[in-house]
């Protein structure tokens, strides 16, 4: 995919809210590889973790490691190896396209985890989504670790299509937008929740919080993208 509409892995950005409790948040996970959080993503069941493909290509999974139910991404809940990755497609043909992966731990863990919605079940324009990441607050080389939210609205896919070219928003994603509020560096994977089901998987963008570049999320309720969760994981 061209560079200049690249976001890569990202998340929360302006005007974002520290969580106060965080037991309803247990199923948020942060992912870890040689000691740096580069990636989020979310447990759908006893084994297994879904994020995002691209935070998954050229990662043996014997270098990733889960942190699991903490409210920071150094420190706390539970530190869990990978046993396995998955990835749908091939990721040099499709790359963001098809912006999905699925994570297994080495052992089961027992958190509340995250519920998917149903195929077809798209989140409506206008509709308040709560995005959640442990990476990045700007642009620049401001790290995060503690968990932080923001939430922003749907916007149309004909309005990001705008933004980015028709060619690169396809009917396996959604876009959400605000002024200076964002996902950024180091959130991707990680989720898109309304009304407690998550629909989206933090994918891409034009930077952090762009005027007018909304982000980009893998909708969830695409009919190959949730068969191929449900095939894998039954959840």
């Amino acid at each position: 995919m061209c560079a200049t509409i690249l976001k890569t892995i990202f998340l929360i950005l302006y005007f974002s809210y520290k969580i106060e409790g965080f037991s309803e948040l247990s199923f948020m996970a942060s992912l870890d590889w040689n000691g740096i959080q580069y990636c989020g993503g979310t447990v759908i069941s006893a084994e297994w973790v879904l994020t995002a493909a691209h935070c998954l290509y050229h990662m043996p999974a014997s270098e990733i490691k889960v942190r699991i139910g903490s409210k920071y991404s150094n420190k706390g809940g539970m530190f869990v190896d990978v046993s396995e990755t998955r990835i749908y497609d091939d990721p040099y043909v499709k790359s963001y396209f098809d912006d999905v992966g699925l994570i297994k731990l080495s052992r089961p863990v027992e958190v509340e985890y995250i519920k998917l919605p149903e195929v077809g079940d798209y989140p409506k324009n206008a509709s308040l989504i709560k995005v959640y990441g442990y990476g990045k607050i700007n642009e620049g080389n401001d790290y995060n670790s503690e968990l932080l939210m923001i939430e922003i609205p749907v916007v149309t896919i004909e309005e990001c299509r705008r933004s980015y070219g028709e060619q690169y928003v396809t009917d396996n994603m959604f876009c959400a937008y605000a002024e200076e509020k964002d996902a950024c560096q180091g959130d991707a994977g990680g989720p898109a929740i309304i009304d407690n089901i998550q629909y989206g998987i933090i994918s891409w963008g034009l930077g952090c919080a762009r005027y007018t570049f909304p982000g980009v999320y893998t909708l969830i309720s695409n009919s190959w993208i949730r068969s191929w969760i449900y095939r894998i994981t039954g959840a």
